[in-house]
Formats: structure tokens, sequence, C-alpha cells
């Protein structure tokens, strides 16, 4: 499948890829959440950017993928269309992308939507089975909340954050060792 996928990659003009660090490959065994936490340039997006694909490849049609950051701006221009955004790195994998709506469906059939953490109400309805969090650290920590409720598709539900512990936002911060903590 990878060279399948690494050949379409070429064909398609999608930037060139290297095997993932260790640090950006998914974890092995039984988990709900994948903490990612790192400093400025340690490929913590391309990281989240990898699982995303990973799994709308396993899940198809069946793969609903909330990715959310601290504006919805951030969302587009990280997470989507960025450096190692998902559409720079895998726009051969994406049949259609509404900048506007910010939606996105993969070739498999799975569904993407990238969202901002600006008004915690529009992460209430929305149900997914996998989230990302990106930059969780400078996310209104309510919108965090309330996108975990969402987390309830599928056998297994999972969450990706990618985020750096910022101490702007005392509160995140809090939530972050907390998921330290947990995962040790």
């Amino acid at each position: 499948m990878r060279q399948i996928v690494q050949q379409q990659q070429a064909k398609a003009g999608a930037r060139p890829r290297h095997e993932p660090y260790r640090h950006q490959q998914t974890p092995a065994g039984d988990w709900d959440t994948w903490l990612l936490l790192g400093g400025r340039g340690s490929g913590k997006t391309e990281g989240g950017v990898n699982y995303v694909i990973e799994h709308l490849r396993e899940f198809g049609v069946r793969a609903r993928v909330g990715i959310g950051a601290p504006t919805i701006a951030d969302a587009r221009d990280t997470c989507a269309e960025g450096e190692t955004g998902m559409i720079t790195m895998f726009g051969n994998e994406i049949d259609k992308y509404n900048r506007t709506m910010g939606e996105a469906r993969h070739s498999f059939g799975g569904y993407v939507k990238f969202m901002g953490s600006e008004e915690p109400a529009r992460w209430n309805g929305p149900q997914w089975t996998l989230l990302w969090a990106d930059e969780l650290g400078l996310w209104n920590i309510e919108s965090w909340h309330q996108a975990q409720f969402g987390l309830r598709l599928g056998e297994r539900p999972r969450a990706v954050i990618t985020t750096t512990a910022k101490a702007e936002r005392p509160r995140n911060l809090k939530e972050i060792k907390r998921l330290v903590a947990e995962a040790q």
C-alpha cells in the first residue's frame, strides 16, 4: 500500500515525503489519545497529518475527522494548506476541498472538517471517529471540552493532540500537564 501511495504522490506532484521520525509514528497498542508535545519545528503537524491520512485510508467512508486549531484561520493555514498541511502533502488523495466551508473529502470517501476554537458552541453537535487538536495550548479550552463530546463514532474513536506547552494560557497548560500525567 505504501509503495502505491508513494507512486500516486509522485504522479500527482505532491510534496516529497520522508519516512516519519520515531516521534511522528503512530503509537502501538490500545490508546485513546496521542499527545505530540514538542517545540517549534519538531514535526508535530506532520505527525498529525500523517495519522489523519492513515485513518482516512483505513476507515474510508466511515471516517469523520474533526481538525481543530486555535482559530479557523490556523486550521486552514496550518493543518490544511501549511507546509506540512493535509492538502499540501496529500492533495492527490483529496477529491474535494472547500476552503470557505473548511471541508474536505478523501478519495476513499472519508469526511474532514476544519474548525477553530473561537466559539465553543460550534463544537457542540458534530461527531467524529478522529479528532485532531493542533496547538491545544492556545485553544479556547471550552472548545476542547465540547469537541471531546463529539468523539463517539466507530468502535475506537481517537484524539491526536499536537502542541507546544504554551504559557500564555495557564488553564490550558494545566490540561496539557494532566494529559501528560495520564500517559505515564
